[in-house]
């Protein structure tokens, strides 16, 4: 399907206790979506598009609530990996590996400053990037 379903957990951590929340339809993007991640604050979600050979970023209004993720660009792996199937990000966002089955292997992609322009340095504050320019504000801003 070209979906992303949704499932709350009664019991964290606990797929047996797992019970269908919603669908997100990304047909649009991909036919073959594989992989999944977001980011720690759940306002971006990334789907690696198997049909597409690339990774779809999708930015999420409300965090964690894939009904309001709206696309927002894609990243082509197709010269690297012509079947992605899965992808996991540095926990300081500045790279990014996805592996696949063609040619079976985990390539690592470094990120330019401007995709780290929402991460968050510690609670309460937020770093942003913009045209190279850093800027640390208070989170509440």
């Amino acid at each position: 399907a070209d979906e992303v379903n949704e499932y709350d957990l009664s019991n964290a951590w606990d797929v047996s206790s797992a019970s269908f929340l919603q669908v997100k339809s990304i047909t649009t993007e991909d036919t073959g979506p594989d992989g999944l991640s977001f980011t720690q604050d759940g306002t971006k979600m990334y789907v690696v598009g198997n049909a597409g050979d690339d990774i779809n970023e999708y930015d999420l209004s409300t965090p964690w609530d894939i009904s309001t993720a709206s696309f927002l660009q894609n990243f082509s792996v197709a010269a690297q990996n012509t079947t992605p199937t899965g992808l996991f990000f540095r926990p300081n966002g500045g790279s990014m590996y996805v592996n696949g089955a063609a040619p079976g292997e985990v390539n690592q992609y470094t990120l330019p400053l401007d995709s780290l322009r929402r991460m968050r340095l510690f609670e309460g504050f937020r770093v942003m990037v913009n045209s190279g320019r850093i800027i640390i504000q208070q989170a509440n801003e």
